[in-house]
């Protein structure tokens, strides 16, 4: 039986929050952007996108 459900707006905050300081911890140097879906999968858990961004320098002389 599917435990699929639409997540409340509390709920999208909460997930976004969490997962938001788990990634900026692991990632500090990075922007970082989370999307919370507005459902959860078959099993109930909340679905999210992480996107991380991060800036490298390159020495002088690279060429590709």
């Amino acid at each position: 039986m599917s435990k699929k459900r639409i997540l409340t707006d509390a709920e999208k905050r909460h997930v976004q929050d969490t997962q938001m300081t788990i990634e900026r911890a692991r990632f500090p140097d990075h922007i970082i952007s989370i999307f919370v879906k507005h459902e959860t999968d078959e099993d109930g858990n909340p679905l999210w996108t992480v996107t991380k961004t991060g800036e490298t320098e390159k020495p002088k002389g690279w060429k590709p």
